[in-house]
């Protein structure tokens, strides 16, 4: 009895939160086989039987582990996803809050060579879709009032210990070095990677390509490595418009004259030629391809290649000697 007590609570719980009719049953009563069979089909499903929201689908996934896929469709989000139209609707999961969507965690606790991600993003474009894209991850943000919207940040918080200021640095498993490594971009592949990062424009520019804040960083802000035998073939290009200073130099503060702001060295970190604040230059040998003018005027007329810093005579600012 106490069974059958617990199993009609069960149905006077259920029985309500789907609409339906009572089956009218007393104390004491024993319902059958056939009784139970005739109640379970009469009943109505409230979606007909089929669910509307979510679903899940059993699958295999490519790399062997068990695949879950939580179809959505677009009319059953309740709300406006028309921004994402572009890339069409979201078909795997669709996640609205007002605080966070997906929360990924990873706890590596033994160390070795575990590889633990909070969350991942994998995107393939197969041969059969020549010309088209994929993306691994994808992040947007809309702003509609004053305030700050970032599409992604990426923060690293170390608790460890002071961080290895060596370069490169030591990222394999085993490393004793503590590394707080913001933002790692890496080509895998048969072939060379394309571009590491690209900051384009979509419907409008950016303001600032890259910003590093006051403070920000304590030794480089750019470090552009290279070997004997292994570095770019330019670290810069610097293009421009007519009207464009493809490269300046600013010293905030009070100016100290002897200062080097740009320095040409060897490997040995001799110093070969330097330009200090006030605008001096320090070098071990000038050739000159044209005309020497000291300011605006002129006086003997120093042709191309003639010119040789011992015999070079200025007086009262006008070159009076080659």
């Amino acid at each position: 009895m106490k069974i059958l007590a617990a199993i009609l609570a069960l149905l006077g719980l259920a029985l309500p939160a789907q609409a339906q009719t009572s089956a009218n049953f007393v104390d004491g009563q024993v319902i059958h086989a056939q009784a139970w069979n005739t109640l379970f089909a009469s009943k109505a499903d409230a979606t007909g039987g089929v669910l509307t929201g979510p679903t899940i689908a059993g699958g295999t996934a490519a790399f062997g582990y068990p695949e879950t896929q939580i179809p959505v469709q677009s009319a059953d989000a309740g709300v406006n996803l028309s921004p994402w139209e572009p890339l069409g609707y979201p078909g795997a999961l669709f996640v609205r809050a007002n605080n966070t969507g997906i929360l990924g965690l990873a706890d590596n606790t033994a160390g070795g060579s575990q590889f633990p991600v909070g969350v991942a993003g994998y995107g393939s474009l197969e041969a059969s879709a020549v010309g088209g894209a994929a993306f691994g991850l994808f992040g947007r943000v809309d702003v509609h009032a004053a305030g700050s919207g970032g599409a992604n940040e990426l923060d690293c918080y170390n608790f460890a210990g002071a961080p290895s200021t060596a370069l490169p640095p030591e990222q394999g498993f085993g490393s004793t070095q503590v590394n707080c490594v913001g933002l790692q971009i890496v080509a895998y592949g048969t072939y060379s990677g394309s571009v590491a990062e690209v900051l384009n424009a979509g419907s409008q520019p950016w303001d600032t390509g890259l910003y590093v804040e006051a403070g920000g960083i304590t030794r480089y802000a750019i470090m552009v490595d290279a070997t004997s035998t292994a570095g770019p073939q330019y670290d810069a290009v610097l293009k421009g418009t007519p009207t464009t200073t493809n490269l300046q130099i600013q010293t905030q503060g009070a100016m100290v004259a002897s200062n080097t702001v740009f320095s040409v060295q060897d490997q040995s970190a001799v110093t070969h030629m330097s330009v200090r604040q006030n605008g001096d230059i320090y070098a071990n040998n000038i050739t000159l391809s044209g005309a020497v003018t000291i300011g605006s005027s002129t006086g003997v007329s120093c042709a191309a290649g003639s010119v040789s810093l011992t015999t070079l005579t200025i007086t009262n600012g006008i070159v009076t000697h080659c």
